[in-house]
């Protein structure tokens, strides 16, 4: 049984909700109010990368979700990868950086403080993030940064907070290219309908994030 497997098996309850059907509303299943403790990250947003010579190093982690991939630039963490292997999510760093150096290293402050936060050991240190992206998508990234634990926020709603409900799919693919998973949690973004909608790194890894965060189990 793998990571993933044994995560979702801890949390019955919730497992048996997320397999309902996509119309399935999990605005009527969420608890209306739980303990918020989010930390605030250094955020910087950059224009898009792509034709940048960034020096970036790398390290992994075995964690509970599976592999979780760190980098970061001189200009601070730059994704968080969640994968079944350290090469899926590498093969998805460098191409967003194909002009990119990249060198792995053993440790690196900012990326320890991801893999601890990501393992829930170290919720309160803040993070300095480098966001790479075009003027809308870190506008939509800073965003979901603000999305606290416990809760979950439809793309409608998001794209009506931004100015014009008809933004809608925009918003939707902006939220798909996030480089910083469970970070910046645009896994707390679900459809208006109530379904679970997609994710980068998986509906099983959106399932088990989710499941871990709105503690289904004390309900």
């Amino acid at each position: 049984m793998g990571h993933l497997e044994k995560l979702l098996n801890k949390n019955p309850k919730a497992l048996k909700q997320f397999l309902l059907p996509k119309t399935a509303n999990l605005f009527d299943i969420v608890p209306k109010s739980l303990a918020k403790e989010d930390v605030q990250d250094e955020i910087v947003c950059f224009q898009n990368s792509k034709n940048a010579k960034h020096e970036i190093t790398y390290s992994e982690m075995n964690t509970k979700y599976g592999v979780a991939l760190a980098a970061s630039t001189s200009d601070g963490l730059c994704f968080l990868g969640l994968d079944t292997s350290e090469l899926k999510a590498l093969d998805d760093l460098k191409s967003r950086f194909p002009l990119a150096t990249f060198q792995r290293v053993d440790d690196n402050d900012d990326h320890r403080l991801s893999f601890n936060r990501l393992e829930g050991v170290d919720n309160a240190s803040p993070i300095s993030l480098a966001l790479y992206g075009t003027d809308f998508q870190c506008a939509v990234w800073q965003r979901l940064s603000t999305i606290p634990k416990g809760t979950i926020v439809a793309y409608s709603t998001l794209a009506t907070e931004m100015g014009d409900g008809k933004l809608s799919r925009a918003i939707g693919t902006a939220v798909g290219a996030n480089p910083l998973a469970f970070i910046i949690p645009c896994h707390r973004v679900i459809q208006n309908t109530g379904g679970l909608g997609g994710y980068m790194w998986g509906l099983d890894m959106k399932k088990a994030l989710l499941s871990e965060e709105l503690n289904f189990e004390n309900y």
